[in-house]
């Protein structure tokens, strides 16, 4: 059976780019980036055309549309205006990897619009890049109770528990993200990771799934599914998740490994040899050798 090994390549999130191709989105993203320079310069009103112009471009881009949201906050005095020039200051920070300048900056917005529940979860986005998930917890925590229905504050509540592997506590956040943003394929993808960790195939299974539907062509989704199909020993599933990985990155060894696993789990010692003998060009050998010294492969 496919040893429970799960090399999955790292995820790595900007503050602000959910689930938009590149290609769709460089536009789009130029114009947000214009409307956060406007924006940290105190000029709302610049920030807030080149807002509407970046979803001109792109209707589905997120940042403009959270950022055009905390400006009209601004204008119809939800929050004050000095703290709309602040967060967007550390938006921009952040952009620069200045995290703790951002942080600074965030803290200004919150102390001068204290319901500012957007800062609140930003800020807890950057403790939580800098290790501090107890602080991060403790924003996350003030975001839900000015908005219980704050997509980011659950997610990076999630993220910090599953960090100080409170994983129960992590599995029920991602769960309310999920209901508050159910089209975003990370979401499901980290529950059903922790999932898996708990030992609970069936729902990772599922939660892979729904990942994959919503952004068919990741292949960690499609390996991570397929290492859990083989760790039920359902190896023509697995193969299948293997191959969608190959054929996106023909020389991913490990995905090549473990086909080759699942290839000799139902027999088909020939495509498990030429997996394998793959994989060792990529210098994974481990499989390969052992199977050669007891006479599977040549």
């Amino acid at each position: 059976m496919i040893t429970h090994h799960r090399i999955i390549i790292a995820v790595l999130l900007a503050l602000f780019f959910w689930a938009v191709p590149c290609f769709a989105s460089g536009s789009a993203k130029q114009i947000w980036a214009k409307g956060i320079e406007f924006g940290a310069r105190g000029d709302l009103a610049k920030a807030k055309e080149n807002f509407k112009k970046a979803l001109e471009v792109n209707p589905d881009y997120g940042p403009a549309e959270r950022h055009l949201k905390v400006v009209k906050d601004a204008e119809q005095q939800r929050i004050n205006s000095e703290a709309a020039i602040c967060y967007l200051k550390g938006v921009k920070l952040f952009i620069e990897e200045n995290l703790d300048g951002a942080i600074v900056q965030l803290g200004k917005a919150i102390d001068t619009s204290p319901e500012f529940d957007i800062a609140y979860s930003t800020r807890a986005l950057l403790l939580k890049r800098k290790g501090k998930y107890g602080k991060a917890i403790e924003d996350c925590n003030k975001a839900i109770e000015i908005n219980p229905k704050s997509f980011a504050a659950y997610y990076h509540r999630a993220d910090s528990y599953g960090s100080e592997d409170k994983i129960d506590k992590a599995i029920s956040d991602y769960s309310k993200a999920i209901e508050v943003k159910p089209d975003y394929h990370l979401s499901y993808y980290k529950r059903g990771s922790l999932y898996n960790d708990k030992g609970k195939l069936p729902e990772a299974i599922s939660d892979y799934t729904s990942a994959i539907q919503l952004k068919p062509n990741d292949i960690d989704y499609h390996y991570s599914r397929g290492i859990a199909y083989g760790d039920m020993g359902n190896f023509e599933n697995a193969i299948s998740d293997f191959t969608a990985v190959i054929e996106i990155i023909p020389n991913h060894g490990f995905a090549l490994t473990y086909r080759g696993l699942a290839y000799s789990e139902i027999g088909q010692n020939e495509k498990a040899c030429s997996d394998w003998a793959k994989a060792c060009e990529m210098l994974i050998c481990s499989d390969y050798e052992a199977a050669k010294k007891e006479g599977i492969c040549k």
